[in-house]
């Protein structure tokens, strides 16, 4: 399911990033070099996002591997000292299914983060370049 959601999030990322690089119309040298900034800052919004996406994916590692880490201690648990309630294996994964699905949301959060700077970033470099491709002389 988590793999799932994440290629969901990643086509939908991609679909986004295709629609917002695409190519613009250069007649004359200040239209290219507005062409050319604008595509260098699309590759620092993308590079922005790379950047950002690190530390989710670093939590999200960290807070399954502590996910895991308690259902082996709880696993552990129940056979040493509560060998004989049999429920107790049960609980143990229900508790580490909830642990997971907390990770999972704050991952989810944080990306929607990432990709709403990014977005922003995207936005902020088309209105330069139309700024840019405004103020050049006419051919």
């Amino acid at each position: 399911m988590k793999s799932a959601k994440r290629m969901a999030l990643l086509l939908l990322f991609i679909a986004f990033l295709e629609s917002s690089q695409q190519p613009v119309q250069a007649d004359n040298a200040c239209q290219q070099a507005c062409s050319s900034n604008y595509q260098l800052c699309l590759v620092d919004a993308e590079d922005g996002y790379d950047q950002c996406m690190l530390t989710p994916d670093g939590q999200l590692s960290y807070c399954t591997l502590q996910a895991d880490q308690f259902l082996y201690e709880c696993l552990d648990n129940c056979s040493t000292i509560y060998p004989t309630w049999q429920g107790c294996p049960i609980q143990c994964y229900q508790h580490w299914g909830l642990d997971n699905a907390q990770c999972e949301g704050q991952f989810n959060l944080a990306q929607q983060n990432c990709l709403n700077a990014q977005q922003n970033a995207n936005s902020l470099c088309v209105d330069v370049y139309d700024a840019c491709y405004n103020n050049c002389p006419p051919d």
